[in-house]
């Protein structure tokens, strides 16, 4: 049997903005052990749904204009819209071949130093 006491000096420093923190350590966590060697998942999944929200924008602006006979003018900022979703969403997938890129250089290096301890021993 368990014999508690109450608090003589100070008060808990655990409440609800602990568990608040807590929570975000724990999501930072799962994103790195996720994404730190496979960074293309993350940044070409962002790319790949700006570039088809920028195909589908374009391909509204080309409706209106073809089946509704509208001017591009009357619809000039979704046109521009359009362009810049699908250079965004090129961006976004070039930045993840770099970083794949830059995953597989670490890793490999990495194995290199293991395989070098490992002989060594």
């Amino acid at each position: 049997m368990v014999n508690h006491r109450p608090r003589k000096y100070g008060e808990t420093k655990y409440g609800g903005s602990r568990i608040f923190h807590g929570f975000f350590d724990l999501l930072t966590i799962l994103f790195l052990n996720k994404y730190t060697q496979h960074p293309l998942h993350f940044f070409g999944m962002i790319g790949l749904t700006t570039f088809s929200a920028g195909i589908f924008t374009e391909l509204v602006v080309l409706y209106y204009k073809f089946f509704l006979g509208e001017p591009f003018a009357k619809h000039i900022a979704l046109l521009l819209l359009g362009v810049i979703l699908i250079f965004i969403g090129i961006q976004f997938f070039s930045i993840g071949l770099l970083g794949e890129m830059m995953a597989r250089y670490s890793q490999r290096k990495e194995d290199r130093v293991k395989e070098i301890i490992s002989f060594s021993d």
